[in-house]
């Protein structure tokens, strides 16, 4: 199935997941509006969502691996840290530097936090594991330098397709820094 499939109106299978049009078992989410028509009114090629998206019932095997990131603008994204979801940031402490070494590089279902090292990304995507909720900023905008509670621009998210501004931190003292939020 199409890993980059976007539908007739513009959508990847990470709105139609965002937004809670379609449920993992294939059927219509509360997001879903009947004026909408059908899932196969937006079909490209034969493809719906509910065909090409895995958080829609289609795409690949739901018992496999899959990191739902690489639907997110583009596939043009390389996981770099994971942390197994248990509501902290984590064990690392290098402010998103991308200094910090840890653990076995899994994928996006892990069940164990690791990093691994990388430099002076344009951007970061943060995502949760299943991409209902997620966001896209400049780098420069997280980290780079220290800040207070202080509005920062972020590009895209799930819940805006246009940049906009929300409050984040990236305080010197503080080793869960930085703090976003969507």
């Amino acid at each position: 199935s199409p890993q980059s499939w976007v539908s007739a109106d513009g959508y990847v299978c990470a709105d139609y997941v965002a937004k809670d049009w379609c449920t993992p078992r294939g059927g219509y989410g509360s997001g879903w509006e009947s004026e909408y028509g059908t899932f196969d009114d937006w079909a490209v090629n034969g493809n719906s969502a509910v065909t090409a998206c895995c958080g829609c019932g289609g795409g690949q095997d739901l018992t496999t691996a899959y990191d739902c990131g690489s639907e997110i603008d583009g596939d043009v994204w390389t996981l770099v840290r994971h942390m197994k979801g248990y509501g902290n940031w984590g064990p690392w402490n290098d402010n998103l530097a991308g200094t910090a070494v840890l653990g076995v590089q899994g994928d996006a279902h892990s069940s164990h936090d690791w990093t691994i090292q990388w430099s002076a990304p344009d951007q970061f995507l943060f995502t949760f594991a299943d991409c209902s909720h997620w966001l896209i900023a400049e780098a420069w905008q997280v980290n780079g330098e220290f800040y207070g509670l202080a509005k920062r621009t972020i590009a895209k998210s799930s819940e805006q397709d246009s940049s906009y501004q929300a409050e984040w931190y990236n305080r010197e003292d503080v080793i869960s820094d930085p703090w976003v939020s969507v």
